[in-house]
């Protein structure tokens, strides 16, 4: 498959922001992740429905959402903005985890006070994870 190259630097500027919507909103949803994990871990009343076996699962989830994949998230989504392949490549990743964790969070873990709150990282992610995957990505551009 050829590549087109890119002549035109409006065509690039183009692109860039197609690539940095998806990466925005991805922003976004590590915000609100980082308020839903901050939340679950300082109220009792939000995992109260679960049983005692899944409930360390759920908290030691939410330390290491809170203490590792949130903030990688936010440095390679700040570090793909700056234009950074290996950063955005590494995003990916990331976001493709944070989908698969908050389908977990969203249909396993009992309704709840913080249940529309995972929907929309949940929502947002996947967003994010197919707007970015399909997205021409101006990072690829010499390739």
């Amino acid at each position: 498959m050829a590549t087109q190259k890119i002549t035109n630097s409006d065509e690039l500027q183009d692109l860039s922001r197609s690539v940095a919507v998806w990466l925005w909103l991805s922003m976004v949803a590590a915000l609100l992740a980082v308020a839903g994990n901050i939340i679950a871990l300082t109220v009792n009343s939000i995992y109260a429905g679960l049983t005692p076996a899944f409930l360390p699962q759920a908290l030691a989830q939410d330390i290491a959402n809170l203490t590792v994949i949130s903030p990688l998230w936010l440095i390679l989504t700040t570090l793909a903005l700056l234009g950074s392949l290996r950063a955005y490549l590494l995003w990916l990743g990331v976001v493709t985890f944070t989908v698969y964790n908050y389908v977990i969070y969203t249909f396993s873990v009992p309704f709840g006070p913080l249940f529309l709150l995972w929907v929309a990282v949940f929502g947002l992610s996947l967003y994010a994870l197919i707007g970015g995957i399909t997205a021409p990505s101006p990072l690829l551009h010499g390739f």
